[in-house]
């Protein structure tokens, strides 16, 4: 779980929630290497997602940190980590009731 927390800098609670949000499987989590390869589905599908939460959604990064579970500085690095390009200030975004 070190590994992941490192990788994605972010807390161990975000890595197991979101393992458990999008059912990553963890079997035998005490072998180091089920783990890692989980990191890689994990990496992939949190990808996807938060490309979809900010492009395609539209929500800004305050509400993707709500809705994820996580702080603002870790969604800045995840944007960066997986090169999904930031909008510019001032974007209309989609108004939500959260």
């Amino acid at each position: 779980m070190q590994d992941l927390t490192k990788h994605f800098r972010c807390s161990t609670n975000t890595i197991q929630v979101n393992i458990e949000h999008y059912q990553i499987s963890r079997n035998n989590a005490k072998k180091r290497k089920c783990l890692l390869a989980s990191k890689n589905d994990w990496t992939k599908k949190m990808a996807h997602v938060l490309y979809h939460l900010y492009w395609v959604e539209l929500l800004s990064t305050t509400q993707i940190t709500k809705k994820l579970g996580t702080t603002h500085p870790t969604i800045l690095n995840w944007l960066h980590r997986f090169n999904i390009p930031v909008r510019k200030v001032g974007t209309k975004l989609k108004q939500t009731s959260d």
